[in-house]
This record gives C-alpha cells, sequence and structure tokens, in this order.
C-alpha cells in the first residue's frame, strides 16, 4: 500500500476512534490493516502458482481468496456497526 493511502487510513480510524472516544477501536482497524496485506499477498503468492502451475494450485488460490473475502467483511462490518463510522462513511 502507498504511504499516503496508509496515512489517510490512519488519519480516517484515529478520526473515528476519537470520535468514539474508543483508542482500542483504532488499534483493532490498525491491526486489521496489517493483516489484511498479509492476507493480500497470499493471495498474490496463491494467484502466482495458480497460474505458473495450474490445476494443481487451483485449491490453493480458491481458499486464500476466501480467507480474505471473510476477513475483508469482517472488517467492513466492525466499522459498519458504529453509527459514527457510517456517519463519516470511514470504509477503507
Amino acid at each position: 500500500m502507498p504511504h499516503l493511502a496508509v496515512r489517510i487510513i490512519r488519519q480516517e480510524h484515529a478520526a473515528l476512534a476519537a470520535m468514539l472516544r474508543c483508542p482500542a477501536l483504532l488499534d483493532r482497524l490498525d491491526d486489521d490493516h496489517a493483516r489484511g496485506e498479509r492476507k493480500i499477498r497470499n493471495v498474490e503468492h496463491a494467484l502466482l502458482g495458480f497460474e505458473m502451475m495450474g490445476e494443481s494450485r487451483r485449491m490453493e488460490f480458491e481458499s486464500a481468496v476466501g480467507r480474505f473475502a471473510d476477513f475483508y467483511l469482517e472488517h467492513m462490518a466492525l466499522e459498519e456497526r458504529d453509527p459514527a463510522a457510517r456517519r463519516k462513511g470511514a470504509h477503507t
């Protein structure tokens, strides 16, 4: 992720956490972003394996995509659960 995007995301989350007076939320969202970046790398790695090795790597790729999708939906649900997050449109 480009450095500017990371700063913007952190600023959005800092503003959201301050609004909610919940620094634990900021920590959780930052943690999610670090894990999300790793999960994206895992998907990229699995895709490369699938492209290079073919069908023998399909299941690994599909599993990586599924894990990322589950993680992302959970992260978005965390942001959406709070009305302040919906008002701010703090989607990442």
